[in-house]
This record gives C-alpha cells, structure tokens and sequence, in this order.
C-alpha cells in the first residue's frame, strides 16, 4: 500500500521565495491552511469509505490539527478519535481495520449460550476477518490530497505576499 509518490508543484521555487518573505506567523497560516485542506479531504473519504451499521463509526471520523514543536512545523491527525463523551467511542474500529484471530470464550462461573440454545462453558470465536477501510482510502487519495494542499498553500502565499 505504501510507495513513493511523486509531486510536480509549478513554480515551486517562486513561491517558496515569497513564502520566505514571510512573517512567521503568516507562513504558519499557510501550513495550517494546505495541511487542513488535506485533512479535510481524507476525512470526507473515510467517512464515505466506512461501514455503516449503527453510523457511530462514521460520526467519530475526525480531525485534529495542531501547532507542531518548531514554529511552523504542522501537523493533521484524521482517523476514528475520541470525543467527548468516551462511552460512545467505537472501539472496534481497531479490529474492523485488522481483524481478529480466533480465540475462546470462558465462562467466569456462568454459562455461554451457543445460537442453537444449546449452553456450554466455552465457546470458540472463530474470529473476524480484517475489512480494511482506514489504510485503503489513504493509500487511494494520498495524491488528491497533496494536490489539494499545494494548491491551498500556493494559493494562501499569492495572496499574502504580493
């Protein structure tokens, strides 16, 4: 899924020059600016791409993005997040992503019920095969949301720095 992606941005250098032109925090706003658009992109994808049963799943696609430790570094993180209320977090996203392996199920002094109405000690979970849709939609929309993030960026400096 992951490989070397390659990126023709016109007039790269002519851009960088004005955005060194730059005030610090006018070159944060632009990396905040294309790095947002690129998040916003992946978010929309994921939500489209994830399974809906109860749409718990989908409501928790989220987006965080923050200030790094240099003073223009920025970083995005888009995936299933907790919010507010930790009840309601869909946990199993994790194991709709990779799976499960088979396992057994011990009764704690209580019995199992098996869907025959048949009542046994242990049952033996076959496990849940891997229904990927986190990795996937990133390795498919990687270039659209460089694209759409250069553009931003490029965009946010031709206006700034005339």
């Amino acid at each position: 899924m992951s490989g070397d992606l390659e990126i023709t941005i016109p007039n790269l250098d002519e851009v960088l020059a004005k955005w060194k032109r730059l005030e610090g925090k006018e070159q944060q706003k632009a990396a905040r600016t294309a790095t947002s658009k690129m998040a916003q992109l992946y978010r929309r994808e994921l939500k489209a791409s994830a399974p809906k049963n109860t749409g718990n799943l989908r409501k928790h696609i989220r987006m965080k993005v923050r200030k790094g430790r240099s003073f223009t570094g920025i970083w995005a993180k888009v995936g299933v997040l907790k919010g507010k209320d930790p009840k309601v977090y869909p946990y199993y996203a994790y194991f709709l992503e990779y799976g499960t392996s088979g396992h057994s199920l011990n009764a704690r002094g209580a019995k199992h019920s098996a869907f025959d109405g048949s009542v046994y000690g242990a049952v033996e979970h076959p496990g849940h095969r891997a229904k990927p849709f986190l990795r996937p939609t990133f390795s498919r929309h990687k270039s659209a949301a460089v694209g759409v993030g250069s553009s931003a960026f490029i965009k946010w400096v031709q206006k700034v720095a005339k």
